[in-house]
């Protein structure tokens, strides 16, 4: 039996230089083009954005094991823990946070421990230390008959 004959290259080197040779050049493209500034519009003839939908609360769930169930979940469809915003729910102060103080969760670890950063000072606290205010994406959130306590940082 005799081995199979090299197979040759379908364009040989030579024939491939001559081929790319008769090829039209690429498109020169335009430079781009320079585009003004956005300009703002003043507040009164802007569009207005549609309100967040409504996060519940903790104290609308049976146990916590649920409330911690619902946390997650709007996490995993609102843009993840980093971003979101918390407000201290327990009574007492806890190393300098303020019960009612609201924070932006900065690193996460899991809903047991998670940096906040509360405007003075970042604390790690757990999810049932906290209530979850307004997700990553700002597109779902707690309405509060009080608001937020002095103390919490707008972004």
């Amino acid at each position: 039996s005799k081995a199979p004959a090299p197979r040759k290259a379908l364009l040989p080197w030579p024939k491939a230089k001559a081929l790319a040779a008769t090829c039209p050049p690429a498109l020169e493209l335009p430079p781009a083009l320079e585009l003004p500034p956005v300009l703002q519009l003043p507040p009164a003839l802007q569009l207005p954005t549609a309100p967040a939908l409504p996060l519940r609360r903790a104290t609308e769930f049976r146990n916590s094991t649920e409330y911690h169930s619902y946390v997650q979940g709007e996490f995993d469809r609102h843009g993840g823990p980093v971003g979101a915003r918390v407000r201290f729910a327990l009574e007492k102060a806890f190393f300098g946070v303020e019960p009612g103080m609201e924070g932006v969760i900065k690193e996460w670890e899991s809903l047991s421990s998670f940096l906040v950063d509360w405007g003075e000072r970042c604390r790690f606290v757990g999810i049932e230390q906290v209530e979850l205010t307004e997700t990553a994406d700002r597109a779902a959130k707690v309405y509060f008959a009080d608001g937020p306590k002095e103390g919490a940082r707008p972004d």
